[in-house]
């Protein structure tokens, strides 16, 4: 028992000395010069930043519509709804298995212990669909740059 009691005695304090080291940190932030950064930042790359609003926008979409996603499928508080698409899945799988996605997207539904890790996972995937989505529209142009880069070169050793 003392061993207990001193263990969580020092976390205590350790928690204490970390909340006073992130308070003196906020102190000497300097919100103004952070500001002005990110404001030349996005004057200097208007496509990045636009890209990163969309995917904040659309993940905090997300977030705010998930219960009415839910709901049309048919995950509502008080449980499946008939005739809806979770209803027939439900019609086809039988009993639900505890843990099953199933399982856990009625939970969320119902606001259950799923419910906050739904609402984690959604804008995550949101942005890494995004990111993907971005990382291929790049890689896309860059090959549709370098083919018209090398046409030209092409077309300039013709002439010359």
């Amino acid at each position: 028992m003392i061993h207990t009691s001193a263990t969580v005695r020092a976390f205590g304090q350790k928690c204490c000395q970390a909340y006073i080291t992130a308070i003196e940190a906020l102190r000497k932030f300097d919100l103004k010069a952070f500001a002005v950064t990110i404001v030349q930042w996005v004057k200097q790359n208007p496509r990045q930043a636009t890209f990163i609003m969309v995917c904040f926008v659309v993940s905090m979409l997300l977030v705010a519509t998930m219960p009415l996603i839910l709901g049309v499928v048919g995950f509502t508080p008080v449980g499946i709804a008939a005739g809806t698409i979770a209803a027939g899945i439900q019609a086809s799988i039988g009993n639900v298995a505890a843990g099953s996605l199933f399982a856990f997207l009625t939970s969320a539904g119902m606001g259950g212990a799923a419910a906050p890790i739904l609402g984690v996972f959604a804008p995550a995937a949101s942005a890494g669909v995004m990111c993907l989505g971005k990382w291929l529209y790049d890689l896309v142009k860059n090959k549709i740059d370098e083919h018209k880069k090398r046409q030209e070169e092409m077309a300039l050793m013709k002439r010359g």
